[in-house]
């Protein structure tokens, strides 16, 4: 069976617009997350929060100002775009074929806000059906798929990895390339539950974070035939469901992680050196729900830890994504030749993926 490779990676975030950007903040710790404090609903406070920098559409994405398009859309418009520069697939006679999968936590939970907001204070009368219409979470899906021309095969994902569908397509033979990735827009009643839910350690030691990440996927054959380069290959995945915590997307319980460590186990050589990226956001949560099982359940094994949520932030759908691009970014740039991405997706979802350069 022909290897699974990421040839592109595309990113808009506060940390950095394109991975090269991003990857250097990261080498730095470069942190540079400002304290947001003007919230509508005053409940929220003081909080860090990472939000991408204004980018011209018009002028990166040639789009008039007449009905632009939701934040929700144009984050992935940008991260998209980078993907596809950075695997030079811009000018693919064959653009037509790529497949899209998108996934999101928070949806266009923005849109559905101003919707209803439109109904009940302005009435029916007085509201565009066009609002309707970007209440509808797959409006992404279209917006980027329209821009870019892509004809392949798509689908819209919520609380699941797009890497794993992306995978799964290419393994079935039903694409060659296949572009996988997570956009998250938050409205303030989603950043309020996060603060209830994390209660005084919010925006201390922990910050949200919303912007898009895209990773490109092809097929061993479509890279050989049009000689593209590539950071690792993906050699397998295994997800695993957590039923204990369903509300939390930075800890997973003991049980899930080691289960999808033993799925991967028989891909990995004894005494193989490994490069693990972790899913946590702190370092305590590293030492108490990750490490033990990484030692017992890898103990003839050497493992290296790569941490980036600290940096990046948490950004739910968009931190798995970013969790795979940035091994496969360090694999590449370091010479690693084995890496594992811990990645957890809202409401109780675990997947890990094997890297090979």
């Amino acid at each position: 069976m022909s290897n699974i490779y990421i040839s592109g990676i595309g990113t808009y975030i506060h940390k950095g617009y394109g991975i090269d950007t991003l990857w250097g903040n990261v080498q730095t710790s470069s942190i540079a997350v400002g304290i947001k404090s003007d919230w509508i609903d005053s409940r929220i406070g003081k909080i860090r929060f990472g939000k991408p920098e204004e980018v011209s559409l018009k002028e990166e994405l040639q789009l008039t100002d007449v009905l632009p398009p939701m934040k929700y859309s144009y984050y992935g418009m940008l991260a998209c775009k980078k993907a596809l520069e950075d695997a030079r697939l811009t000018n693919y006679p064959k653009q037509s074929s790529i497949g899209m999968v998108i996934d999101t936590a928070a949806g266009t939970s923005i849109a559905v806000e101003e919707y209803l907001n439109r109904l009940i204070y302005q009435g029916l009368h007085k509201t565009s059906p066009i609002l309707f219409t970007r209440t509808v979470a797959n409006t992404a899906l279209g917006d980027i798929s329209r821009l870019f021309k892509l004809r392949g095969p798509s689908s819209l994902l919520f609380n699941e990895c797009s890497l794993c569908y992306g995978f799964d397509l290419l393994k079935k033979g039903m694409c060659d390339i296949v572009i996988c990735g997570s956009i998250e827009s938050f409205n303030e009643y989603y950043i309020l539950s996060e603060k209830m839910l994390f209660g005084d350690g919010f925006g201390e030691c922990f910050y949200l974070g919303e912007g898009a990440a895209f990773i490109v996927l092809e097929s061993e054959k479509s890279l050989k035939k049009r000689i593209g380069k590539h950071y690792a290959s993906i050699v397998d995945y295994s997800v695993s469901f957590d039923g204990e915590n369903v509300h939390n997307s930075s800890i997973r319980s003991p049980a899930v992680l080691n289960r999808n460590i033993q799925n991967l186990k028989n891909h990995i050589k004894k005494e193989e050196s490994i490069c693990w990226s972790s899913a946590c956001f702190s370092e305590a949560q590293v030492r108490e729900y990750e490490m033990p099982i990484i030692k017992r359940a890898m103990s003839d094994k050497i493992v290296n830890l790569f941490r980036h949520k600290h940096l990046t932030g948490e950004m739910k759908s968009v931190s798995s994504i970013l969790g795979v691009a940035l091994l496969s970014k360090k694999m590449s740039e370091e010479s690693i030749s084995l890496g594992v991405a811990n990645t957890y997706q809202e409401g109780g979802s675990n997947t890990l993926f094997l890297l090979k350069s």
